[in-house]
């Protein structure tokens, strides 16, 4: 389609712009992969993959098409580029609260290098009126959530983080927005460079308290 084909040159463009403004802020950004713009047969919009022990940093067209409501990809692609940098200092066992983390932190850095960004801008409009779905029932959330934050369940991972959830209370990707107001909190008192490199135990901590913090605010709120 048109569509198609006029955001695979747009993105590419954006790709060529966009890293160096990157490795700017964050210079110990370890670029050794390829990067692939795809159609991923309804896969994905962006992210890594490791084929043949080489990283691939993969867009999908289709995706990008199909779900970014934003006026602009850039703080998506800032968001996809973190998520690679930050791999390179963040590693540990698979559970809940390093996806909220993840996720979060990334979604605050593409707002942090794009200041004024709209929510869609920064991929939280994804199902539409996510926001406004997630502050609705926002106690529910914080304290099931905190629940949830040591578990390696696949099921409470697509609860929170996927577009495929049929969860009846947790609204789709509702954990990318309360992984951004965690990170949003922890930026207010630790720098970009610290978060990024911050020991697994004291950020599991902060993360914890912060939440906890949130879920007594919010309810006294309610």
């Amino acid at each position: 389609s048109q569509k198609f084909e006029e955001k695979t040159a747009s993105i590419a463009n954006e790709i060529s712009l966009n890293l160096p403004l990157f490795l700017n802020r964050f210079p110990d950004f370890n670029t050794d992969f390829d990067i692939s713009i795809i159609h991923s047969l309804g896969e994905m919009d962006g992210g890594t993959r490791t084929i043949d022990g080489k990283l691939h940093f993969i867009f999908g067209i289709d995706g990008i098409v199909k779900y970014h409501n934003g006026t602009t990809d850039t703080p998506f692609l800032h968001h996809e580029l973190f998520h690679v940098y930050h791999w390179q200092f963040f590693k540990g066992e698979d559970k809940l609260w390093m996806s909220l983390w993840s996720e979060g932190l990334a979604t605050y850095v593409s707002e942090v290098l794009n200041p004024g960004s709209s929510t869609a801008d920064i991929m939280l409009d994804t199902p539409t009126g996510l926001v406004t779905a997630c502050e609705n029932d926002i106690t529910f959330l914080w304290n099931d959530i905190a629940a949830h934050l040591d578990s390696t369940d696949e099921a409470i991972y697509t609860k929170y983080f996927l577009l495929s959830s049929q969860d009846p209370r947790i609204p789709k990707r509702a954990g990318y927005y309360l992984g951004y107001r965690v990170a949003k909190a922890l930026g207010e008192t630790y720098g970009l460079d610290d978060l990024v490199k911050m020991e697994p135990t004291q950020l599991r901590r902060l993360i914890g308290d912060a939440i906890t913090v949130r879920s007594k605010s919010s309810s006294i709120a309610d």
